[in-house]
């Protein structure tokens, strides 16, 4: 059988949104209040700000708690170097706990081992967390007398208890860049559990420059053509096998792009974006996205499941567990660890099946700081993960292919 393969790009656009997005940048139309509005009914609270990046609201909720006498942030090594870099921008010490692979979340022993009196927060980096051992961290930490911030950048609507993610702590920050499940090229938000926290905050805020029309259609257009290149007749006559060779001949400039994290660079200032308020022109293009958002969501978390139940009996891999009455992630992909470090192996299986993953999520960001301690996990999870996807257009005949062939990989490793 002949299949139709299907890009694991996929950025949330129509070209209705595109409309939306052009005819308010065109007219000037600002919708910012009504979309802050918007989401302050959905998270039933009014201690809600928006930022101009996921990352700059990071630093703002960071700058309100470290102080002289505290200014300690724990976090796992195992993210993006630029979340890391927010803890130094904001004047703070980071320091690191290795991540557990079995949870996705910090290691509690470990954890235990280095909160102490000189530790403002913990950022709990929220990938494919585990239920149980999230509220384990999260009541720990508080009686530990440290703030608890939730990195919700990947995870936006995600519930648990029927509360949304992040409400249960002190902070919370998501991100609304290009990548994430509401893209509007640009743009965070913080969630302040605290009154005077929040006025504090939005204090601090208020009086940024405008982001720069310019700068937002730069990332408009990035898109356009993201979203043109996996259209699926120009992915399959095109675009898939110009990407798999890009990838297989190691082309930076390519890999840059759709692995930035992997190829960071730390800025020795404050990036200019952090002085942005939030890009006022994307706020309509959010409000119709708005509309759908929870059932996208859902379908991303029942495609997760989908692929929990056809690979957790592959004995080369490990997959994370979904629990099916309390789900903390909605999966803006699906990852999966294999074992014995067959990732290469696999992944170029997988290639020259047609069939093109992200090969990797975050690194081990310790390595762009000086420390002489060795984070084996996230070490671990940077050289041995594969994304695969979970974006509306995977269809269950796609999604049983790329099962079915990474279960004939290991199939033929063992004859």
């Amino acid at each position: 059988m002949i299949y139709s393969h299907i890009s694991r790009f996929y950025i949330n656009l129509s070209l209705k949104k595109i409309f939306i997005f052009l005819f308010s940048v065109l007219f000037k139309i600002n919708k910012k209040k009504i979309f802050l509005n918007k989401l302050q009914k959905i998270f039933k609270t009014k201690n809600i700000l928006l930022t101009s990046q996921g990352r700059t609201a990071l630093y703002y909720i960071l700058k309100n708690i470290i102080s002289d006498k505290k200014r300690e942030i724990i976090i796992s090594p195992y993210t993006l170097p630029e979340v890391i870099y927010c803890i130094v921008y904001s004047g703070g010490l980071p320091v690191f706990v290795d991540i557990n692979i079995k949870t996705g979340l910090i290691d509690l022993d470990k954890l235990k081992q280095n909160i102490n009196s000189k530790t403002a927060g913990v950022i709990i980096t929220h990938l494919y967390s585990d239920c149980e051992n999230y509220e384990k961290i999260r009541k720990y930490i508080i009686k530990k007398g440290s703030f608890v911030i939730e990195d919700s950048a990947i995870n936006f609507g995600a519930k648990q208890n029927n509360k949304f993610l992040g409400k249960r702590s002190d902070f919370a920050f998501y991100s609304f860049n290009l990548v994430k499940n509401i893209n509007l090229f640009y743009g965070g938000m913080i969630y302040v559990k605290n009154n005077q926290q929040f006025k504090e905050i939005k204090k601090n805020i208020q009086n940024l420059k405008k982001f720069p029309t310019g700068e937002l259609i730069k990332q408009f257009s990035l898109g356009i053509i993201i979203y043109i290149l996996n259209k699926k007749l120009i992915y399959n006559l095109l675009s898939k096998n110009l990407f798999i060779w890009l990838e297989k001949n190691n082309i930076i400039f390519f890999l840059k792009k759709i692995y930035p994290g992997k190829y960071s660079i730390k800025q020795n200032k404050i990036p200019k974006n952090y002085n942005y308020s939030f890009p006022d022109y994307s706020a309509g293009l959010g409000l119709e996205q708005l509309k759908n958002f929870q059932t996208i969501n859902q379908s991303k978390i029942k495609i997760s499941k989908k692929y929990y139940k056809n690979l957790f009996q592959v004995d080369g891999i490990i997959v994370p567990k979904i629990n099916y009455k309390t789900q903390i992630s909605i999966f803006l992909e699906y990852p999966i660890i294999i074992k014995n470090n067959n990732k290469k192996k696999l992944y170029n299986f997988l290639l020259s099946k047609g069939i093109y993953l992200r090969n990797h999520w975050y690194i081990n960001a310790s390595k762009y700081f000086k420390t002489r301690r060795k984070y084996q996990n996230a070490d671990y999870l940077e050289n041995n993960l594969l994304c695969l996807p979970t974006h509306e257009k995977i269809s269950l005949e796609y999604l049983n292919l790329i099962c079915d062939e990474i279960k004939n990989f290991y199939l033929n490793e063992n004859i």
